[in-house]
């Protein structure tokens, strides 16, 4: 038996070939594959695509496991003609593979927490996959049935939440799109309009005020080390309006002066957008008692403990949040620090457009979703505007 990759001699309209693998077992056969490359950039001998190429090493990896594959199901019994027809269907799997590699090449602008979200998806089908047996998952695949399948995996399997399905959704949809427009498929069940981002229902507009800020600031935890990282971690993500992955990376380099005055500068990890803003002296002061450098922790152990903070400062407030109720403090989050800090801002008359660039977002509709006091919160600070005296 005899299989590898060929370049197809018949040329497209855009001058590429199509590589193909050859299978010979006494006839010559030819399995098709979704590679097509300029004939300048394949080598012959070697029956591999030229390091010249961009793609070269993905494209070389996938012939040789789709070699691999052909010849291990000949040898297993399989018909030539079953597998051809099983190699026509298209692995969605495949194409995300494809897609991170040509990110990584430089061919697709994207943002890196970006492409986290594209591989914590192809980990989740992989691991979804092996959960159901399936050795692969192909775009045919991708219908109602699945879309409730994987829900139902993701939930009680991998105990993700309503908005971590949400998120996997939308980027399911961008790859079959993305599909769609390559030509690899031509299921459209993904624009179902039941095959949908479900959103997480709303709860009461949720932030700590400048008083429950107090009380945690109050906080004596000496006694617990542990306890009294997070809670500085917590208020210097209040103080400078930073997100969780950005407490991480504070150093001294950051810290600029201009006209006597200090200043926090960074760019974001989420938005790449760079960021100066006035440094807090109790900011300074945390920074200084780690040396300008906080130790990492994960994130799901720093929510822990910032529930544990938020229950003895006594932020007790009986709340409502989607179809949970109970104390503030249940909910309180590592993010809880970033909203709380642009609410209580625009709470005390600063513009959007002003917390918007102290806290790197880039859009204002973005920032209004940040601004969670209530009406009454609203209400009560312009109760004191002269227009309503």
């Amino acid at each position: 038996m005899t299989v590898y990759p060929i370049l197809w001699t018949q040329p497209r309209d855009n001058g590429t070939c199509s590589i193909k693998i050859y299978v010979y077992t006494g006839k010559a056969k030819y399995i098709g594959t979704d590679i097509a490359i300029l004939p300048d950039h394949w080598n012959k001998k070697n029956r591999k695509v030229k390091p010249s190429h961009p793609l070269a090493t993905t494209y070389n990896s996938i012939l040789t496991a789709k070699c691999i594959e052909v010849e291990r199901r000949l040898r297993e019994g399989e018909s030539i003609q079953d597998v051809q027809g099983r190699s026509k269907k298209q692995s969605l799997i495949e194409l995300i593979n494809q897609y991170i590699a040509e990110v990584q090449d430089g061919l697709h602008p994207i943002r890196k927490t970006t492409i986290k979200s594209y591989v914590a998806l192809k980990n989740r089908l992989l691991q979804y996959c092996r959960y159901t047996g399936l050795s692969d998952l192909h775009f045919e695949d991708i219908d109602m049935k699945f879309y409730k399948s994987y829900w139902n995996f993701l939930n009680t399997v991998c105990k993700t939440e309503l908005q971590g399905f949400a998120n996997h959704v939308k980027n399911l949809k961008k790859f079959m799109k993305l599909g769609l427009d390559r030509k690899l498929h031509n299921n459209l069940a993904f624009r179902d309009k039941e095959f949908r981002m479900h959103k997480k229902s709303k709860g009461i507009k949720f932030y700590l005020t400048q008083e429950e800020i107090q009380k945690i600031e109050a906080l004596d935890l000496s006694e617990w080390p542990s306890l009294q990282l997070e809670k500085d971690r917590f208020l210097i993500s209040y103080y400078l309006l930073i997100r969780f992955g950005d407490s991480m990376k504070i150093n001294r380099d950051n810290i600029v002066e201009s006209k006597g005055k200090l200043f926090y500068s960074y760019t974001s990890e989420k938005t790449e957008v760079e960021v100066v803003l006035p440094l807090k002296p109790a900011a300074l002061d945390i920074m200084k008692r780690y040396d300008y450098q906080l130790p990492k922790v994960s994130n799901v152990k720093a929510n822990v403990k910032i529930k544990q903070i938020a229950s003895l400062a006594g932020i007790n407030t009986v709340i409502k949040q989607g179809n949970k109720s109970g104390p503030k403090c249940g909910f309180v989050s590592t993010h809880t620090a970033r909203r709380s800090g642009a609410t209580n801002l625009y709470l005390d008359g600063v513009s959007l457009k002003m917390i918007a660039q102290l806290g790197g977002w880039t859009r204002i509709d973005t920032l209004r979703h940040y601004l969670l006091a209530s009406g009454m919160d609203v209400a009560l600070v312009a109760s004191d505007y002269e227009f309503f005296n």
